[in-house]
């Protein structure tokens, strides 16, 4: 009896794997596989520009100290202006081109 049971089990499992079933045809697949890189990429490229930005805002934070002798509050207050300006350029309250603008103004171009 316990033989018979290992024999269906046995054939149980030889048809399962007889018997796949794809769930994509070659093209789904490659179309998947290309909107997969696609979605890393992008995190990718979205990953490297915070840390340009943050290289950037540590590299401005200690220009400050160095040449202005900028200490903890100043820096930080400095700090958070730029991020609210960021964030004022994220939601369109204020565009690169006016900032670029005020800068003109002061005779400080890019």
């Amino acid at each position: 009896m316990g033989n018979a049971r290992t024999m269906k089990r046995q054939q149980l499992r030889e048809q399962a794997r007889s018997s796949v079933v794809y769930k994509y045809t070659p093209q789904q697949l490659q179309a998947e596989i290309n909107r997969l890189i696609k979605i890393e990429s992008a995190e990718i490229r979205k990953e490297a520009a915070k840390e340009v930005v943050d290289m950037m805002l540590a590299v401005f934070a200690l220009s400050l100290h160095d040449e202005m002798e900028f200490g903890y509050k100043r820096t930080g207050r400095v700090l958070n202006r730029v991020k609210s300006n960021f964030a004022a350029i994220q939601t369109q309250h204020l565009s690169l081109k006016d900032v670029l603008e005020e800068l003109k103004k002061l005779k400080i171009e890019f």
